[in-house]
């Protein structure tokens, strides 16, 4: 087993961590309480907390060069301000271990103040330069990445073979309707013009996988607390968006934390408009095709996780619900907002 390291200003904690507890799949010392708060292929969090003391959040991660990178992400945007948790311990190996000061984060509550706060929140991060987070990652040594292809791929991967088939296949599965009559026109606009989506749409820095999940509250500040800052990258600004409204998985059920039309508006609010000389109508029709692009390029994952059993049938079910319906949601949303609707 490799040495632990620590932040030299945290080796007090570190101290009295490995005193108190061993960190093993199975051991547990007595007193402490350890709570699995998220767990995917290759990553699982957990809690572990003794009455009297702090806590502790650990990470396990498995593949090499994660906890590395994990470290760079975390050097790299140490001078961001959005960092809101801090890391005291490591264990750089093929299956690595980060431990983090449990700072009291809690779970948000849903509803019309908190999500206001958390879009507020992605607009200060979508105000950052995002040259400084490049050149400082590019100093520890490593380059921004996302998860999801860019839209010029992503696109591609979309319109290649039959799409339209893959959607009401699963609609026939699900019990749903199978008609596609928007969706095949949205098809059609997004082959003749690929960047369409596009036109009123910023690049800003990305959080990179802002869902819900990544969205904790600070009782003490009053404020959202967005953590795990692995995918930080360039995009566009409907990518966070997406993630943080619309986007499915098969780790965990979708939350829906607000009405997608009203986060929207509240967004384009704060970031002080779309576009210059944006119709807000058209900035929220361009990230309804961008959303609907991207369900439909999960959808086809779907196909290739059921094929290959990556995830249990039941999870990956559960998500071909969620993306089907949000797909035909968005793309009905857009058709609405359409030329001539006098919507927006």
């Amino acid at each position: 087993m490799h040495p632990w390291c620590a932040g030299s200003c945290h080796l007090c904690l570190m101290e009295s961590f490995r005193q108190d507890v061993a960190v093993t799949d199975t051991a547990m010392a007595e007193g402490w309480l350890r709570t699995c708060l998220y767990e995917v292929p290759g990553v699982r969090v957990e809690r572990w907390r003794k009455p009297g003391t702090a806590g502790w959040i650990v990470k396990w991660v498995k593949g090499t060069g994660r906890v590395s990178r994990e470290l760079a992400v975390h050097r790299a945007m140490a001078d961001t301000g959005l960092l809101r948790s801090t890391l005291v311990a490591w264990r750089d190996e093929e299956d690595g271990v980060l431990v983090y000061a449990d700072d009291g984060l809690m779970p948000v509550r849903w509803n019309r103040r908190t999500a206001l706060a958390v879009i507020r929140e992605m607009v200060r991060i979508h105000h950052m330069r995002p040259e400084a987070v490049v050149t400082a990652l590019a100093s520890q040594g490593c380059e921004p990445r996302s998860h999801t292809p860019h839209w010029p791929r992503l696109v591609e991967e979309v319109l290649s073979g039959d799409p339209a088939a893959i959607i009401r296949r699963w609609a026939k599965r699900l019990g749903m309707d199978s008609s596609l009559r928007t969706e095949l026109r949205l098809f059609a606009v997004l082959e003749r013009d690929p960047a369409y989506p596009l036109r009123f749409a910023r690049e800003v820095l990305c959080h990179g996988d802002l869902h819900p999940g990544n969205v904790l509250w600070d009782r003490a500040g009053r404020r959202p607390a967005v953590i795990d800052w692995e995918w930080v990258h360039v995009n566009y600004e409907y990518f966070d968006l997406f993630q943080w409204l619309d986007a499915t998985s098969p780790a965990a059920p979708r939350t829906v934390p607000c009405h997608r039309l009203w986060a929207l508006r509240a967004y384009a609010s704060a970031r002080q408009g779309p576009a210059a000389g944006a119709p807000l109508r058209r900035w929220m029709r361009g990230y309804l095709a961008f959303a609907f692009a991207h369900l439909v390029w999960i959808l086809q994952r779907i196909d290739e996780d059921w094929a290959q059993g990556r995830f249990p049938e039941q999870a990956l079910w559960r998500q071909a619900q969620e993306t089907v319906a949000g797909l035909r949601q968005v793309s009905w949303q857009w058709s609405r907002f359409g030329p001539g609707s006098g919507q927006g």
